[in-house]
């Protein structure tokens, strides 16, 4: 129960805050670098990744209702380079994004929520 009042008044804040912010929720990482490498271990951290983004969505989908986009790769709404998926949600004059960041095999993989300006 304190996740979801967390996440939810971290989302409340951005989207009643001026100007853009995002926030590194959680990161995942596969440990060592024979791990990073295994295909197999590689493709079950990243269902895993993408089923609690899932879970985040549904909590943040309490208050803001449904996604108004989804989708995988980048997203203009997303000052980032390196998102793989995500979910946006529009509040008023506000975006508020729910996103997963992954660059390369060794890099982990992190969930980020913030607001563009």
């Amino acid at each position: 129960m304190t996740e979801s009042i967390d996440l939810l008044a971290l989302a409340m804040q951005y989207v009643c805050a001026r100007g853009a912010a995002c926030a590194e929720i959680e990161t995942r990482k596969l440990r060592g670098s024979v791990a990073a490498h295994d295909g197999d271990r590689v493709q079950k951290l990243q269902r895993r990744v993408s089923a609690r983004l899932t879970s985040l969505q549904h909590l943040l989908a309490r208050e803001f209702g449904d996604p108004s986009e989804r989708g995988q790769g980048l997203h203009v709404a997303i000052p980032r380079g390196d998102i793989v998926q995500f979910a946006i949600w529009r509040v008023g004059e506000r975006t508020l994004y729910l996103a997963v960041a992954h660059d390369r095999r060794e890099s982990p993989w992190i969930i980020l929520l913030g607001v563009s300006a």
